[in-house]
């Protein structure tokens, strides 16, 4: 991993914890649940890859994805990843 890092939720809630590969093609998000992911994918499509054409969010326990684009907010997204 080329970065980790812990992001607090708040008070009672558990961190979020992030890895960036290597190759900075990949972000893992650890103990995150569907609304925490799905707003730090949000986040990350509009602050790290603006003007991009966005990114995938995974879950790869049911193997599902979500293709996250700018303007898409993170209700939405969760609405998609079911």
């Amino acid at each position: 991993m080329a970065l980790e890092a812990l992001i607090p939720l708040g008070p009672g809630q558990p961190e979020l914890e992030i890895a960036l590969s290597g190759t900075g093609q990949a972000v893992t998000l650890d103990a995150a649940d569907a609304e925490s992911a799905s707003e730090f994918a949000v986040w990350f499509v509009e602050t790290m890859l603006p003007g991009e054409s966005g990114a995938h969010l995974m879950e790869l326990g049911a193997m599902r994805a979500v293709e996250v684009a700018a303007g898409l907010d993170a209700d939405e997204v969760r609405r998609r990843l079911g």
